[in-house]
């Protein structure tokens, strides 16, 4: 995910009203049952001036996914710079693993349109055809590498990459559930989830 970030950049407002319109309707419909007709009928322009802005279908679901999903965030800029430390991060400096979390969490609570976008784009993508299949290989490969990083601030006798692997596939599982059934947060989720692998016995001062 981290590597995944990219630069702030200046993006023109019809181009960002298409990428929110176009997040929408991926996530609704998928990539393949979105039309570049159905998205210029909801912008309201033709598709000729649609394609003028994104040049394919395929460009703009990589323009969706880059400027929308993976927006920088005050969490995973962090993971960025620790990443790029010079020489050992010190234990004051090492993130939290549940405080990280539970950021991500909190973030994601407050976009469930981009959520509905990327879990659906997640499962299509098993296809290698689709037009993200390389998006998410690369992410996984991301995740694996944050992980691994000893940018970590955690217990003793903790294997770090085990957690933050299971943590990762279980923020995933738990926000399907989410859209599914929202009458519970994500948060409010995530706590169960907390507790589990975080248990105060082990990661007290830790979390």
């Amino acid at each position: 995910m981290e590597s995944h970030i990219k630069p702030i950049r200046e993006i023109h407002p019809r181009v960002r009203q298409i990428e929110d319109v176009s997040a929408t309707l991926f996530g609704e419909s998928g990539y393949y049952g979105t039309s570049l007709r159905d998205i210029a009928e909801r912008v309201g322009i033709s598709k000729a001036g649609l394609l003028h802005y994104v040049t394919s279908k395929d460009n703009l679901l990589c323009m969706v996914l880059n400027d929308c999903y993976d927006q920088p965030t005050r969490v995973n800029m962090a993971v960025r710079e620790l990443l790029q430390y010079d020489g050992p991060v010190p234990a004051d400096k090492r993130l939290r693993i549940p405080s990280y979390f539970r950021e991500l969490a909190t973030v994601n609570e407050q976009r469930p349109q981009l959520v509905r976008l990327f879990t659906t784009m997640n499962a299509e993508a098993l296809n290698p055809d689709h037009p993200a299949y390389e998006y998410f290989r690369e992410r996984d490969a991301a995740l694996t590498e944050v992980a691994y990083a000893d940018i970590w601030y955690a217990p003793d006798g903790v294997a770090t990459p085990e957690v933050m692997m299971t943590a990762y596939r279980a923020m995933d599982g738990i926000q399907i559930s989410w859209l599914r059934n929202p009458e519970h947060t994500l948060l409010e989720r995530w706590d169960a989830v907390e507790r589990s692998l975080f248990p105060a016995s082990i990661w007290e001062g830790y979390m």
